[in-house]
């Protein structure tokens, strides 16, 4: 399709739409069972045949969801009801401007430079890391296609907490180094033993910066992150032979610290530092509560709030955002919504405000902001 094509029909989709880009819902294979509280089909439910298993959902994603293969097309977001397909990022490349607002489009090149995620595993996800924005832009070799480190936010769901309701983060302070690389020889339960954790206690969360070692629970979570899919687990990766070996030891550790960042796993109060608690907005409309569950003040480099409307009411933001409808029912600037209901909040329609209309049992979502336009 033509450009120039393209756009036109992408201002007339908008303005059918009141402004925003209804997006289908994108699931995501990976290596590890699922919970079955996203695909409904049970838990560990095989859903494609190269045996991985669907147990992501992203959400306005603009980030292919590679670890380590630039070539997948998995993790990009379409929009709904729009043909032929199109990609949301292809979307924010023709317009830019009208859907990220000027300064956004200009500072960040047409990009939505978020993802969100809900994460669904059965059993708790193992010890890893993700590195930072310096360490990917430094070795831009090991990270193809990768532009970003990965600063992330939890956000505990609702519902069944599985196996594992524990979020491990960090290593005792008091662990020496050697006791640490003794522990990654050894395997999960020694790391289990020596490592902090939250409770993963529905309504609450964590922000886990790159370089954090730590390990996820089997609650269902909302997680907000940068737009970018590196991370390495965290371990020594050794034969049983090689473990007895004090020289193949120590390599395979230095190799495996590169980019973790000890110190900050290793603070005294880390469990306080990262903790997330809601806090309540009081500048909203009537009929309409609303929540910080990542606040502008734990990073510049994402936000996130929780909306619970109850009457209607037009809610308004400064910038665009993902929207997503996660309890109730009724219509957003007139269209029908319901819990999974996904869409992009153009620039404009943002600042005009959205018109809720909730159902009797309410309307609740969460709205996810990209990073700070001053950043680049």
């Amino acid at each position: 399709m033509h450009m120039s094509d393209l756009q036109s029909r992408l201002l007339r989709f908008l303005e059918r739409h009141g402004g925003v880009l209804p997006l289908k819902t994108c699931l995501v294979a990976r290596g590890y069972k699922g919970g079955g509280r996203l695909a409904g089909k049970g838990p560990g439910c095989v859903r494609r045949r190269d045996g991985k298993y669907l147990v992501e959902r992203w959400i306005a994603s603009s980030t292919r969801a590679g670890w380590g293969d630039p070539n997948t097309q998995d993790g990009f977001s379409y929009l709904a009801d729009f043909r032929p397909g199109i990609r949301l990022r292809d979307a924010l490349q023709a317009q830019p401007e009208v859907l990220l607002g000027p300064k956004r489009a200009s500072a960040h090149q047409g990009e939505f430079r978020v993802l969100t995620k809900i994460l669904d595993p059965y059993d708790p996800i193992g010890f890893h890391f993700h590195q930072t924005d310096q360490d990917v832009q430094a070795n831009s070799q090991l990270f193809s296609g990768e532009r970003f480190g990965k600063d992330e936010a939890y956000y505990f769901l609702p519902g069944p907490k599985g196996a594992w309701p524990y979020t491990h983060v960090g290593f005792l302070p008091d662990i020496t180094r050697q006791e640490l690389v003794a522990a990654m020889a050894a395997g999960r339960e020694a790391l289990l033993e020596i490592s902090p954790y939250f409770l993963a206690r529905p309504g609450t969360g964590l922000f886990v910066p790159a370089g954090l070692v730590h390990s996820p629970s089997t609650v269902l979570t909302l997680e907000i992150q940068q737009p970018s899919d590196v991370g390495a687990g965290f371990g020594l990766g050794l034969s049983p032979e090689d473990r007895s070996n004090p020289a193949a030891v120590e390599s395979a550790a230095q190799r495996a610290l590169r980019h973790v960042d000890l110190p900050l796993c290793q603070q005294p109060d880390l469990l306080e530092q990262l903790r997330l608690v809601p806090t309540p907005l009081s500048n909203v409309p009537a009929g309409l509560q609303a929540w910080w569950i990542v606040p502008p003040t734990a990073t510049p480099k994402f936000s996130a709030k929780r909306l619970l409307a109850s009457q209607s009411c037009t809610y308004s933001e400064p910038d665009c955002f993902a929207l997503l409808v996660w309890a109730g029912q009724g219509t957003i600037n007139g269209r029908p919504a319901k819990a999974g209901s996904e869409l992009f909040i153009s620039y404009r329609a943002a600042q005009e405000g959205l018109r809720l209309e909730p159902g009797p049992e309410g309307l609740e979502c969460f709205a996810v902001f990209a990073a700070n336009a001053d950043i680049t």
